[in-house]
């Protein structure tokens, strides 16, 4: 099962309204949210890559 970050960020805007964030702040989370997915993204491609590099030799 795939993690959707779309659907994420949908239930925090939703949050944020319910709650009366101020916009910094849920721009803030959005930001947090988007670039600690793209990092965990990227480590997890680069342990797949040294991973099949290693299996490799």
């Amino acid at each position: 099962m795939t993690h959707d970050p779309n659907s994420t960020v949908m239930e925090k805007y939703y949050t944020a309204q319910r709650t009366s964030l101020p916009d910094l702040t849920l721009l803030a989370l959005d930001i947090e949210f988007y670039f600690g997915y793209e990092l965990a993204v990227h480590a997890t491609r680069r342990a797949k890559l040294k991973s099949d590099h290693n299996n490799h030799i």
